[in-house]
């Protein structure tokens, strides 16, 4: 586990710098200095339980007063496949959702099953309805979006925005 969490220090340490060095790309690198600084201190709090489980995947979650990071492994392992994140206002009541799957574990429906498993978490803070953005030639992420519930409401240059009911989600549990 030492390893583990001195190469997560590592990299944290180089986004640092890079961000010094690469101002355009601020806000992109702090998201991933996020994640890595969620994924460090789950590594420091173990033995983990679970924040969030569907008996295939685990989510644990860092999470502030306006947005909420959830890192996400297989079940009762130590297996690292993703993240999944939202960002809300209460004065909009809306929300923003982002994830990504590493590409060893794309095709499992982790991301449906993440999206399924943060909804009772957002609800809770009061928000209906959140939004997922997509690239155009993403196909599995926009079918992701589209079973979770998602209907597309704009597209501006090469990516596509859709707006999810949560309380509708429709008929989006994964098979």
């Amino acid at each position: 586990m030492n390893n583990k969490i001195n190469e997560l220090e590592l990299e944290i340490k180089k986004l640092e710098e890079l961000s010094k060095k690469s101002p355009e790309s601020v806000d992109t690198i702090n998201i991933k200095i996020s994640r890595l600084k969620t994924l460090l201190y789950h590594e420091l709090t173990s033995p983990r339980t679970p924040d969030l489980s569907d008996g295939v995947i685990d989510l644990y979650k860092s999470d502030n007063e306006h947005e909420a990071d959830y890192t996400i492994y297989l079940s009762n392992t130590e297996i690292y496949i993703g993240f999944i994140d939202y960002r809300f206002s209460k004065i909009a009541n809306i929300g923003d959702i982002g994830y990504g799957i590493l590409p060893k574990y794309r095709g499992n429906h982790y991301a449906l099953r993440a999206l399924n498993l943060i909804c009772d978490s957002i609800i809770k803070r009061g928000i209906n309805e959140v939004t997922i953005c997509a690239k155009c030639d993403n196909i599995a992420s926009i079918k992701t979006i589209q079973k979770f519930g998602g209907k597309l409401i704009n597209k501006k240059d090469d990516i596509l925005y859709f707006k999810c009911n949560i309380k509708e989600k429709g008929n989006n549990k994964v098979r």
